[in-house]
């Protein structure tokens, strides 16, 4: 993940000697004295030797924010965000250096730390539940205390991926949210995929591009998400969803109110399927499309049925409202992309739309704008 986020730059690096800088690094690691430590990116490294005070300082010179490493043993380091002008300062026990410090003088190695310290207690309470289960563990329950395992990880796993895409949603333009989308418990478990999770990559690349486009590590990024949208659009071409003309799949789903709603209780009507999610700006963008073809359309046997991708149901609930979609149903398991409606009808990227008959047939798919009233014209004569 490193070969990723620490990029070559063009970096003008001194030590304390040098006048020449923007930026300080110091700090006080109780028990370092005589020690040395080093800060490194890819490009240039540099050491110095902790004081008698247990005491440090770096000095350089930045062109644009980078990412360095801090360390003793270059298994354990400190991930800092340097920027012009930050005076950074760290106080850290020898023992525990990468793992319990305290970071002041820049807000994005500070989101660093919080994020890393996330994975690093998912970790660890993943290590304890198999540990605590498997401690008086009996041959013949054992397929059962796996099943328990199973669960209590995963429910454990998705309480870190809320936790991490919270902050991807709140904060998509941060350097922070590199290093934690890239996340894994190990070599072989990344915690997000381009796959299953593409729409944050690609939000965290239309925000870096927005905001910081100069930056190296936003040009990297950008080049990786080109990347993976083509290995996503070819997997999403693979994929067969539900075809014009063919009876469209049942399934139940949660309202925003607790009651299970079923596709096929719209039986007798036009029905638009629609699947959206409120993190999805082309589905917030297309909503007043929706609000106006059901205002035209509702008193000749027309409605719609809107599934949400979310995983947050306040944020849900929240954009039904501020988009003003309370006039037809709405539901969610808030499993995100593990939605079961949506893998029921193969939705690898949102917003998608099925338009349905009375008969429960699909008449049209991915209707937007004009071309959802002209079909509503077409069919509701």
């Amino acid at each position: 993940m490193r070969n990723i986020l620490l990029l070559s730059i063009l970096i003008s690096f001194h030590s304390c000697q040098n006048e020449d800088y923007n930026f300080e690094i110091s700090g006080v690691i109780n028990g370092g004295k005589g020690k040395a430590i080093f800060l490194s990116s890819t490009s240039e490294n540099d050491s110095v030797v902790i004081d008698s005070d247990d005491g440090f300082l770096f000095k350089g010179k930045v062109k644009n924010g980078n990412f360095y490493n801090l360390y003793f043993d270059k298994t354990r380091p400190i991930l800092l965000y340097v920027d012009s002008g930050n005076v950074i300062k760290i106080q850290a026990e020898i023992e525990s250096f990468d793992k319990i410090y305290n970071v002041e003088g820049s807000d994005v190695s500070s989101d660093i730390k919080t994020l890393q310290g996330k994975l690093e207690a998912t970790y660890n309470k993943i290590k304890s539940i198999y540990d605590e289960n498997m401690k008086n563990a009996d041959s013949t329950k054992i397929d059962s205390i796996k099943n328990i395992i199973t669960l209590e990880t995963n429910k454990t796993v998705n309480e870190h991926r809320d936790f991490i895409l919270d902050f991807i949603r709140k904060n998509p333009s941060s350097f922070a949210v590199l290093p934690a989308i890239y996340q894994s418990f190990d070599a072989r478990t990344p915690i997000f995929s381009y796959l299953n999770d593409y729409v944050y990559f690609r939000m965290v690349d239309s925000a870096l591009m927005a905001t910081n486009p100069k930056s190296v590590h936003t040009q990297d990024f950008h080049s990786q998400v080109i990347q993976y949208k083509r290995q996503y659009d070819s997997f999403i071409s693979q994929q067969t969803k539900p075809v014009e003309m063919q009876t469209a799949p049942d399934f139940k789903v949660m309202s925003p109110e607790g009651k299970m709603i079923s596709l096929s209780s719209f039986r007798g009507k036009y029905v638009l399927l629609d699947f959206w999610a409120s993190w999805c700006g082309p589905c917030r963008k297309e909503n007043p499309n929706l609000v106006n073809a059901y205002r035209i359309f509702k008193k000749k046997n027309f409605t719609i049925f809107q599934v949400s991708l979310d995983n947050n149901k306040p944020d849900w609930i929240a954009a039904i409202d501020k988009d003003k979609l309370g006039e037809w149903s709405h539901g969610s398991d808030l499993k995100y992309w593990e939605s079961e409606p949506g893998k029921l009808y193969n939705v690898g990227s949102i917003p998608s739309n099925f338009l349905i008959n009375p008969d429960g047939v699909i008449i049209a798919q991915d209707l937007r704008g004009e071309d959802l009233q002209n079909k509503l014209k077409e069919v509701l004569k």
